[in-house]
């Protein structure tokens, strides 16, 4: 176990004196919790790098700045160093005994169900992967309309009505007609401000084309077996091939019959729009949905490995990322430990570990950060003590809410070597002020605050807006009275 580290001309000690002396007096699941504190570039991230470095490499320079409580446990630490930003300094370690992670976030990946679970029930957040179809059920069948329509009717062509299907030739008709009207408008208003009869009809006109789209869609789902699915693998192969002979075929395959002969031989696309009704078909099997009405599902892990197996090409998009930043961000970090803790245990030589975490609460609201620390020492209780003799913790932040959760004599300031502020339990103003050494206020509304004293004290007209609108209730009180006691002296002048 590590005692202390030797950090330029200080000494951290990651196990307090009083701790050390009787073990009962440590609070946390760890053997130690140390927080680095103290603002940009006081040399927290060098702090973890140096450390590590240490540890791992007995010849650097760095290793006997370290005191260990055994001296023969430091060739079985092992290291794991996590940051949540999509970079990191220049790697100066390399063993076997040190895993380096770092939020990472790329395309379709395999989540982690077991770690989602946990942080579902700690945190109350949802980290269910997702399959998101590439076209809403609305936009599906708008799309579809249009193209059927302009298919089965071409007043260019010797046989202008394509289809015979009586169910659908009265549709095609009034669509037809709307077509006419809406070119009759278009004529007669060409260049012209509307007046007030023509906008009426050209709304009528509008509407009318609506309701035709909406009996579409009725009608299809009454007459076209599996026609939500049948227009998903439509629109996919219009959209990859877009050549205009294939258009008849395609809405032959929907299930019209067409006037027009089919070719001999099958264009490419019909395979390709066959092989996406497949695929098609098995996604909707998979989520228990035979029409996919909706644009995304939440997965559970049979869902999830079924689909994994289907070429989705641009049907749908199957992605463990469609999450907020902060939900992302923490599975990505505790499932990232995880795995860089199942590596290290492959190893002989790992019995003890040296976790270290820089800024883990980065795009965490302060809710989230209430949980963190105790989420952290949670798992640790639960998991990672029993994988290992001993588990040391290093955690860097700006977060006064992590900092209310650590005793004084856990935290280090980096920029105050010694400094020992108020922080566990101890309300988040006064750790703003004492430990993350920062005031309770921006310094725009500083500015603004006291640019607006000196107008009142100059004697300009304030509007009340600007007094009512600070929250304060000692401030706004005190500006209140500095303006009252200039109008009195303004009277009396």
């Amino acid at each position: 176990m590590i005692r202390a580290f030797r950090y330029g001309d200080t000494t951290i000690s990651l196990i307090p004196d009083i701790v050390l002396n009787n073990k009962h007096l440590n609070i946390f699941a760890a053997d130690s919790m140390t927080l680095l504190v103290g603002p940009n570039g006081s040399g927290k991230t060098k702090f973890l790098n140096d450390l590590s470095e240490a540890v791992l490499d007995p010849e650097s320079a760095g290793a006997q700045a370290i005191k260990w409580l055994d001296n023969d446990v430091s060739s079985s630490t092992c290291v794991i160093y996590f940051t949540p930003v999509p970079y990191l300094h220049n790697q100066t370690v390399f063993s076997e005994r040190y895993e380096r992670r770092k939020f990472e976030r790329s395309g379709q990946q395999k989540p982690d169900f077991e770690t989602a679970g946990e942080l579902s029930e700690s945190f109350g957040l949802d980290a269910s992967p997702t399959l998101s179809l590439k076209t809403s059920h609305d936009d599906l069948y708008f799309f579809a309309a249009n193209f059927v329509f302009t298919t089965a009717y071409s007043k260019y062509s010797a046989e202008k009505i394509r289809v015979s299907d009586s169910w659908f030739l009265p549709l095609l008709h009034r669509y037809i007609e709307n077509q006419e009207w809406k070119a009759r408008l278009s004529g007669a208003t060409r260049g012209e401000k509307l007046d007030p009869k023509d906008a009426e009809e050209w709304d009528a006109c509008r509407r009318e084309a609506e309701h035709i789209n909406l009996e579409f869609e009725t009608l299809l789902s009454k007459h076209i077996e599996e026609a939500p699915l049948k227009l998903r693998a439509l629109r996919h192969t219009w959209h990859k091939s877009k050549k205009s002979d294939i258009r008849i075929e395609l809405v032959r395959r929907l299930g019209f019959t067409l006037k027009i002969s089919p070719k001999r031989k099958q264009p490419a696309a019909v395979k390709s729009y066959d092989a996406a009704l497949q695929t098609l078909r098995d996604m909707a099997t998979f989520v228990g949905d035979g029409a996919l009405r909706k644009r995304i599902y939440k997965l559970n892990r049979r869902e999830w490995k079924d689909l994994a197996k289907l070429q989705l090409d641009d049907l749908a998009t199957l992605s463990s990322l469609g999450l907020s930043s902060g939900t992302f961000a923490l599975l990505e970090q505790f499932a990232s430990i995880k795995q860089a803790i199942r590596s290290l245990k492959k190893k002989e030589n790992c019995k003890n570990l040296l976790l270290l975490i820089d800024e883990g609460d980065a795009f965490l609201h302060w809710e989230w950060q209430q949980r963190y620390v105790e989420y952290l020492d949670k798992i640790i209780r639960n998991s990672w003590k029993k994988s290992f003799d001993c588990v040391q913790v290093v955690l860097a932040t700006h977060s006064p809410v992590l900092m209310s959760d650590f005793p004084r004599d856990n935290i280090h300031e980096l920029s105050n070597p010694g400094a020992r502020g108020l922080s566990f339990g101890a309300p988040l103003e006064s750790v703003v002020r004492s430990t993350a050494r920062a005031g309770s206020l921006g310094l725009f509304s500083v500015r603004v605050l006291r640019n607006l004293v000196r107008r009142i004290e100059r004697g300009d007209a304030i509007e009340p807006y600007f007094i009512s609108m600070v929250d304060d209730p000692v401030i706004r009180n005190h500006i209140e009275k500095i303006s009252e006691d200039r109008t009195r002296r303004s009277s009396s002048e």
